[in-house]
């Protein structure tokens, strides 16, 4: 009797690095139609990996992993937060300054808008060079660009954090990025890094290999529960800065156009 597998059809989310599975029609076992899907799987995963190995890698570490890892969404990215981009891969649309260039999402998707890399060294990059951000990534407020056809677009400002940046301590000794979390038993203990709270989900990048897990509020300790509502607070107050400094300068623009009278 012939046996039946259920084929699977994986989904990449990005936002949170996991594999979602979801159930395909079912394919049955030693037919064509089943070694056409391994064969299919197996030449996705050689592609991904040559992709990888091959694309320019932009980092400020000097740290490249094995695998690409992926935590944050590039269609939805958000002020103030941070977490890898490593799994998409983008391409370079042009060279703002020396340390500022438009990259676009490669292949072209119109529903992942391009980013303003800042704060990395442009020299020896030219307009279509396929790149990877290597490294932990944070989401600074906006910046506008003219596109070819004279529109005004708005996007994400993106750097990549540097090394001494992400070791760099507080006044109670842990690193600004990294911090030790703690269960509400006080048995249990992780190193990561804190993402974004959602409907009472404390979202944590581990830092030993980079995973994101989500954790309930209310199984952290008060302490933690209490930094988590102070860093929420501190990534508005700086999202509002932001926002004022942009109505600022679209204002001093319209002051300097000129006028048709």
């Amino acid at each position: 009797m012939k046996r039946l597998i259920a084929g699977l059809a994986f989904v990449v989310l990005f936002g949170l690095g996991q594999v979602k599975a979801e159930p395909n029609n079912a394919i049955e076992y030693g037919t064509q139609e089943q070694f056409e899907m391994v064969a299919r799987e197996r030449n996705q995963a050689t592609l991904e990996k040559w992709q990888w190995q091959n694309d320019r890698k932009l980092t400020v570490s000097g740290v490249i992993p094995p695998k690409p890892r992926g935590t944050l969404e590039p269609a939805n990215l958000r002020d103030g937060s941070s977490g890898y981009l490593e799994c998409c891969p983008y391409e370079v649309m042009k060279i703002i300054g020396p340390k500022d260039m438009l990259l676009a999402f490669h292949p072209e998707n119109p529903h992942i808008p391009p980013i303003w890399l800042t704060d990395y060294p442009s020299k020896g990059l030219a307009d279509g060079d396929r790149v990877r951000l290597v490294g932990l990534v944070e989401v600074d407020g906006t910046k506008s660009y003219t596109t070819a056809k004279g529109d005004k677009q708005t996007i994400r400002v993106v750097r990549l954090v540097k090394q001494k940046i992400q070791l760099k301590k507080d006044s109670n000794g842990e690193t600004l990025w990294f911090r030790t979390w703690t269960d509400n038993s006080g048995k249990h203990t992780m190193v990561g890094h804190f993402y974004v709270l959602e409907k009472n989900l404390v979202y944590l990048i581990r830092n030993d290999n980079g995973k994101t897990i989500k954790v309930p509020m209310s199984r952290l300790t008060k302490k933690d529960q209490e930094w988590i509502s102070r860093k929420i607070k501190s990534r508005e107050a700086i999202k509002i800065k932001q926002a004022e400094r942009e109505k600022e300068r679209e204002g001093k623009r319209v002051d300097r156009a000129p006028s048709n009278q």
